[in-house]
């Protein structure tokens, strides 16, 4: 029983060992790694944004229907939007069977942007496609 408990504690550490410390880094997002908090997924770090097709989308009361498009390796594309810094920021990310047009997604936005009691939110939609392979 000792010798398994033995091997059974080792085996772990290695799994342990083999998670922590791996990490990824992109240009502009900056780096990401596998160290706690941050070890929930299953060894996996992020893909490359721009291989996943990240997109920002922000919509004001203003601009309820039609979504300024964020670039973030475009700052331009922020400064010359109607981004207010000093406004509350909400964001909406899909899951892994949606996307940015699913209808719970257009009905959240609308729903907030009408009806929360803040007079300038600004909400931002983030959208991605998915490249995992799934079993």
């Amino acid at each position: 029983m000792a010798a398994w408990l033995s091997l059974f504690t080792i085996s772990i550490f290695a799994v342990v060992l083999s998670v922590l410390g791996k990490e990824v880094c992109y240009p502009v997002v900056g780096c990401f790694n596998n160290d706690p908090p941050f070890n929930n997924a299953d060894d996996e770090l992020p893909s490359n944004p721009v291989e996943v097709g990240t997109k920002f989308h922000l919509y004001t009361r203003e601009k309820m229907y039609v979504p300024t498009s964020l670039m973030y390796t475009q700052p331009v594309s922020i400064t010359k939007s109607n981004f207010r810094s000093d406004r509350p920021t909400k964001v909406i990310i899909h899951g892994l069977n949606n996307n940015e047009k699913s209808q719970w997604m257009i009905d959240m936005r609308i729903e907030l942007l009408k009806h929360v009691n803040i007079e300038h939110l600004k909400l931002y939609t983030c959208s991605y496609l998915f490249t995992l392979n799934l079993p």
